[in-house]
């Protein structure tokens, strides 16, 4: 029985290893494109968020529209940067930026976006820390200012 424990916790620190690694030569291999993941239960923000940012030829831009769709890609393939709308289906934006926070060992930037400016206090006392946030409507300058300052903050890091 202890052996099969044993097997049981050696494949699952093989695999986390693996997906690491191929976490980091994917980031690599791709380090002039930048990978932003959009989270919004709205079709309407995400396809306007898409539309503010389809100039911008050194982002790849994803979408989601669901909170399991998003954690299974982001578990799989985390981007660079994410952009999460506080209400969504299930999930707040705080829950799901929470998970996250533990599916990754990278410190992936997040940008809150909401219609309620209030929001802002609440995130950053239930993280512990300062966040970006913007209210919608939201601004194409304001956000690709946004998304370029935090790109270039990070870029000192292990995928500049």
């Amino acid at each position: 029985m202890r052996t099969s424990k044993h097997k049981e916790h050696q494949y699952f620190v093989e695999s986390s290893l693996t997906n690491i690694l191929s976490i980091h030569e994917n980031r690599l291999a791709h380090k002039d494109l930048k990978r932003i993941m959009v989270l919004d239960d709205s079709t309407d923000c995400l396809d306007a968020i898409r539309v503010m940012l389809k100039d911008l030829s050194h982002l790849q831009i994803e979408t989601f529209s669901n909170e399991t769709h998003a954690l299974n890609e982001f578990s799989q393939n985390e981007p660079d940067l994410v952009i999460l709308d506080m209400n969504l289906g299930r999930l707040n934006g705080i829950e799901v930026a929470s998970l996250f926070n533990k599916l990754s060992i990278f410190n992936i930037p997040v940008i809150f976006i909401s219609y309620d400016g209030k929001v802002r206090k609440e995130i950053e006392v239930r993280l512990g820390k300062e966040i970006t946030f913007m209210e919608k409507p939201i601004s194409g300058k304001t956000l690709i200012n946004s998304i370029d300052h935090i790109l270039k903050v990070n870029k000192g890091g292990a995928y500049a």
